[in-house]
């Protein structure tokens, strides 16, 4: 029988003091980078008192090939009703190519789709893979697009036959990039037309400044009628002062998302906005422990 590896084990039980309910009454999702599935039960332990409800999740590439039909209900009875969506990514995915030239689908992600085919234990998957960070960005915006748009279109094809939603993180500098190949729309709306749900980037602490940066991008999301998360971040990092909420007390923490939350419900953010998505997993448990 093939089961997970064994690795030291988790806390039993998180200690923290009861958040605001109004935080927690937000509808979350959350991002979990380099976490074991071995720790499974205690990230769902962390997101619930949060108030999540859906793990962005990243399996560590080790143990990907352990997720067999034996372990399947393991993974199941941990989760609950939270869902967990399988997440890859590599922001070189926008050149690959096969040996024809055709676009080759990555083999990370045909591992996730062949995981799914056997278990079904995942609800969605999710690409983050992000062509904005790459060194010749500003002088080839569009054809990096163009190669991320074929990523989505390669890997839609797939995950479709499979009836597994397609999601990905997405950029708002994306919404200004006009794109021939699509009618000049841009090259947000033309993902958005691939994609079955997106989770925007549009990372700034400041609620207000975050809905400035992706106004563009939250406009275009929300016409495409599909559920979408608006994404923030808690880790530390280059120029975390402006766009992260890492080092923040709790309470501010609590306080922000709940007045950026309440900024885009109605018609900003369109009937189709599902709420928060926090990145990441470790970085908002120390948040929340060290307040």
């Amino acid at each position: 029988m093939s089961v997970l590896p064994s690795v030291a084990c988790a806390p039993s039980a998180w200690a923290v003091a009861p958040l605001d309910p109004s935080f927690k009454a937000i509808p979350k999702s959350l991002w979990v980078w380099r976490t074991s599935l071995q720790q499974l039960a205690y990230v769902v332990e962390v997101a619930r008192s949060l108030g999540v409800k859906r793990l962005l999740y990243s399996v560590p590439p080790d143990e990907r090939a352990s997720i067999t039909r034996d372990a399947e209900a393991r993974l199941r009875a941990e989760l609950g009703d939270l869902e967990m969506i399988a997440v890859a990514g590599d922001n070189s995915w926008v050149f690959e190519r096969s040996e024809s030239g055709s676009y080759a689908v990555p083999a990370a992600v045909l591992q996730l789709l062949k995981i799914q085919a056997n278990t079904g234990v995942f609800s969605g998957l999710c690409l983050d893979v992000e062509p904005q960070v790459l060194a010749d960005w500003a002088g080839n915006a569009q054809q990096l697009c163009g190669g991320y748009l074929r990523l989505l279109e390669s890997v839609k094809g797939l995950a479709s036959k499979l009836s597994l939603p397609l999601g990905a993180a997405v950029h708002p500098s994306y919404a200004n990039v006009a794109m021939a190949s699509a009618g000049q729309t841009s090259a947000l709306v033309a993902a958005m037309g691939l994609l079955d749900q997106a989770t925007l980037m549009s990372y700034r602490q400041d609620p207000v400044a975050a809905l400035r940066l992706g106004a563009r991008a939250t406009q275009q999301i929300a016409q495409s009628g599909k559920p979408w998360w608006f994404g923030l971040t808690t880790q530390n990092g280059p120029n975390a002062a402006l766009i992260s909420h890492f080092g923040s007390a709790r309470s501010d923490f609590e306080n922000r998302l709940e007045q950026l939350d309440g900024l885009l419900r109605g018609d900003l953010a369109g009937p189709h906005y599902q709420g928060l998505a926090i990145h990441d997993y470790v970085s908002v448990k120390a948040l929340i422990s060290s307040s």
